[in-house]
């Protein structure tokens, strides 16, 4: 499995004016060096939330459909009798990451002969909550006859939207905070870099994508 941005944002998650007011600095000699913190800022706030902020495209790759799996503890002690089909059962879906899920454009499969085939979007309907997915319709099935490797992608586009304007506020609060740091404190040791960073989570703790 791999996840890939295939396409950046083209705005960032907080107008450079209202970070430079955060930080109360004037002036414009640094504007190319706080735009660079942003963009920094802006990629640990969505690694750590495992969220796109502002709209861009990603790429998931499979290596075939996944399937169900089953760990130790689901199981006792001796022997037990299951169909073997159990054991192989394919998924009905494909979990994306990154949301917001915006649209799907494309699900493509590549055979055995490395030839791709994009899957028809009839096959499928979208689940846009906090784990997208893109499920499999009842009476649908999956392609068969896939190459072993990189043989399922799925190209889709996610996040809050095209402007500063559709982030949370608490998000642009977290990442100015972040950017703040980074410039007052240019080296990544310091007496409230902890306090910081406790502040942050605790703001981003809202909009963060958890395992249930």
């Amino acid at each position: 499995m791999n996840l890939k941005r295939i396409e950046d944002p083209v705005s960032l998650a907080i107008d450079l004016s209202e970070v430079k007011s955060h930080m109360r600095v004037d002036g414009t000699d640094e504007d190319t060096y706080i735009t660079t913190l942003i963009r920094a800022a802006t990629s640990l706030v969505e690694d750590y939330l495992e969220r796109s902020l502002i709209t861009q495209k990603w790429r998931k790759t499979w290596d075939g459909f996944p399937v169900f799996t089953r760990s130790s503890n689901d199981w006792f002690n001796g022997v037990r009798e299951i169909p073997v089909s159990f054991e192989s059962k394919t998924k009905n879906y494909l979990e994306l990451n990154r949301g917001e899920l915006i649209s799907v454009e494309q699900l493509v499969t590549v055979d055995s002969g490395s030839n791709e085939t994009v899957f028809s979007a009839a096959n499928y309907y979208l689940n846009k909550n906090l784990r997208p997915r893109v499920i499999l319709n009842d009476g649908s099935s999956w392609p068969v006859s896939l190459r072993d490797h990189d043989s399922v992608y799925v190209d889709y586009t996610a996040g809050y939207g095209a402007t500063s304007s559709d982030i949370p506020q608490a998000i642009k609060t977290a990442i100015a905070i972040v950017v703040t740091a980074l410039y007052e404190n240019r080296c990544p040791e310091g007496a409230g870099n902890k306090e910081i960073a406790y502040l942050t989570m605790g703001m981003l703790g809202p909009y963060m994508i958890r395992e249930l």
